[in-house]
C-alpha cells in the first residue's frame, strides 16, 4: 500500500477487501473465484487504506496530481516569455506535497 500510494488504487482494494470480509461465507458456499483470495482478505484491507492514506500524502489520484488544497507556488510569464515559478513567502501546504 506504501509504494503504490494511490487514492483510487486503495478505494478499489477497500472495496474488494470489505466484499471478501462481509462475503466470507457466500463465497466459501458458492466456491467462486474468489474462494482463493479469502486467506488474504484482511492484507488486502490494510494494504487499501494504506495505499489511499499515502494517496493523500503524495496528492495522487489515478495517477494525476490533486490538489486538495491552493498551492504555495506561482508561475509568471516574464518579458521573454519565459516562466518562473515563484514560491509564496510564509506559505505551508497542509498536508502532503504540494503539486
Amino acid at each position: 500500500g506504501i509504494m503504490f500510494g494511490d487514492i483510487l488504487h486503495g478505494l478499489v482494494l477497500v472495496g474488494l477487501s470489505t466484499f471478501l470480509c462481509l462475503g466470507k461465507d457466500m463465497i466459501q458456499k458458492s466456491k467462486s473465484l474468489f474462494a482463493p483470495l479469502l486467506k488474504a482478505r484482511y492484507l488486502f484491507l490494510l494494504m487499501g487504506i494504506f495505499a489511499v492514506f499515502c494517496g493523500i500524502l503524495y496528492n495522487d489520484f489515478a495517477g494525476l496530481g490533486f490538489m486538495f488544497f491552493k498551492s504555495c507556488y506561482k508561475t509568471h510569464l516574464n518579458d521573454e516569455d519565459e516562466f518562473t515559478v515563484i514560491r509564496e513567502t510564509k506559505c505551508m501546504y497542509p498536508i502532503g506535497n504540494d503539486p
